[in-house]
């Protein structure tokens, strides 16, 4: 493996992380739908941490929600899981890639045999970190999904209710 191609997949695994983390952190992983509402000026969204509300006039309001663990839907606490599992991985390989560079000399500059198996290792890491986070983003999805059934299968039965429709963020 060419010293450049382990350099381009350091940058990657930088730009992984950083996007990683934007997608952990913003609220906007599923938004409330707005037609039909009286007022469908105000947006409402939800993300695996904080609930934000938009109001018209530009002003936005930011709640964490109010339960950590407890009573959050298991799409929720299963998809903060594997976003920190996905995190930790990711810091794993920035960590060890660079001890796989040939100008490394914390391991031995001989033996090319065990800086092959760190970056193919780091590697497999970031796979793995992939898996992780399309596994998290996936499960929230699907529960906005069956929320939005629940949303409509109540309605067509005549069911009144003051749940809100939630669609993709």
């Amino acid at each position: 493996m060419s010293e450049c191609s382990k350099i381009i997949g350091y940058v990657l695994a930088w730009i992984a992380l950083l996007l990683s983390i934007a997608t952990i952190a913003t609220p906007e992983w599923r938004k409330n739908d707005v037609q039909g509402e009286v007022v469908e000026t105000i947006i409402r969204t939800q993300g695996l941490w904080w609930k934000c509300t938009f109001y018209p006039t530009g002003n936005w309001q930011c709640d964490d929600y109010d339960r950590f663990f407890i009573a959050l839907p298991t799409a929720v606490i299963g998809a903060r899981v594997f976003c920190m599992l996905s995190l930790v991985f990711q810091l794993i390989v920035i960590i060890v890639v660079p001890l796989g560079f040939q100008a490394c000399m914390c391991i031995d500059k001989n033996v090319v045999r065990n800086k092959q198996k760190i970056i193919i290792t780091a590697g497999a890491l970031s796979l793995l970190a992939g898996c992780c986070i399309g596994t998290a983003v996936s499960w929230y999805a699907a529960l906005v999904v069956e929320d939005y059934s629940r949303y409509a299968t109540g309605l067509s039965a005549g069911i009144e209710t003051t749940v809100q429709r939630f669609v993709y963020g």
